[in-house]
């Protein structure tokens, strides 16, 4: 009793925050690969907690809704967030419902296409994140069907990271394992589906030698190992990739281009079900360039427009999108007087 006594008491501190996202994204010409059509939605995502021990623990609890631009509530989905998040210096992680804003750096587009992240906010499962002077890594599991008679289980595991070494050199990369199974019970016709996929590169990073904010070039390689076991089929496929990304005040240029074999070779059987990347992945060939005007950026709102242009194999589409995020939170209110002017999108979302 008196050891209880004893101890100190450990500060709390109540914790909110808010995430607003509006989408326009029309998208038009010859695609093979996906739908063309236009995307019209709302998001918000709001939390509330607890946090102690200087802020390095904190418990939150919310959720997200998704509103189509309708005139009713029907097509609106609401999403649980819940997590648990330990924060320091260096390291970091997360456990449970939690926001895809906590991670570092947006994936590779083979992670993740736009239409999932528009439609999905969250990871389900963990975060695990190191960042230093020189770089950082991340990897987490997002756990996105738990397996039931109506549903197959399905879950993806990612890493990523880059070192800088040498001056502007870095090198880094990308890897994916994605798992598609069965429901249970199933029959015959189903089967356990895995993809791998790994993406190393290496890069440098001109931007104190040209006359630019910014200028980033990573060249490397993807490669990926695709297995569908209700047909007992595998396949293989190398490609070359490479990344280039500019900026220059308030514009933003980014070009990736891939070309080899067929990254996600089942896309056509099972869809975004197995592989959530860009359907586009299931050419040998794709290459997408956006150009990028921020209209408002800062430390709470991010207005942005942009044109995409997706150049695959028999097929090439262009996107019209204009994005606006407004994020605020507990920290940015306490710390209110040094908001203005500063940069906001760290994690590149």
């Amino acid at each position: 009793m008196l050891l209880v006594l004893a101890m100190p008491a450990v500060a709390q501190r109540f914790e909110w925050g808010a995430d607003a996202r509006i989408v326009l994204d029309n998208r038009e010409g010859s695609d093979r690969y996906t739908a063309t059509r236009t995307t019209l939605q709302s998001q918000l995502a709001a939390e509330v907690g607890v946090s102690f021990i200087d802020g390095q623990h904190r418990l939150m609890a919310g959720g997200v809704w998704t509103q189509p631009f309708v005139n009713n509530f029907k097509e609106g989905r609401l999403a649980p967030t819940i997590y648990y998040r330990y924060s320091s210096p260096k390291l970091s992680g997360s456990l449970g419902l939690l926001p895809r804003a906590q991670l570092l750096r947006k994936p590779a587009s083979f992670v993740w296409s736009d239409s999932i992240n528009y439609a999905d906010a969250n990871i389900r499962g963990f975060l695990v994140q190191y960042q230093g002077t020189t770089g950082f890594g991340e990897l987490w599991l997002d756990w996105r069907g738990m397996q039931s008679r109506e549903r197959r289980e399905a879950f993806a595991v990612v890493g990523q990271g880059e070192w800088r070494f040498a001056g502007p050199w870095l090198i880094g990369g990308t890897a994916l394992l994605n798992h598609f199974a069965t429901t249970q019970p199933h029959d015959a016709s189903q089967g356990v589906c895995e993809n791998y996929i790994l993406n190393p590169v290496v890069g440098v990073e001109l931007g104190s030698y040209v006359p630019l904010d910014s200028l980033s070039v990573r060249v490397g390689c993807l490669a990926s190992f695709s297995r569908d076991r209700s047909v007992q089929v595998r396949r293989n496929a190398v490609g070359a990739w490479l990344d280039v990304a500019a900026q220059w005040r308030w514009l933003s240029l980014k070009n990736t281009l891939y070309a080899g074999g067929r990254p996600f070779p089942f896309y056509g059987k099972y869809g975004s079900l197995y592989n959530e990347g860009e359907p586009y992945y299931a050419a040998k060939f794709y290459n997408r360039t956006t150009i990028s005007a921020d209209i408002v950026r800062n430390q709470v709102i991010n207005l942005r427009a942009s044109i995409d242009l997706n150049a695959a194999s028999h097929a090439f589409t262009w996107y019209q999108r204009v994005t606006l995020r407004v994020a605020f939170d507990s920290g940015k209110w306490r710390s209110r007087s040094g908001i203005k002017g500063k940069p906001y999108l760290i994690n590149r979302y």
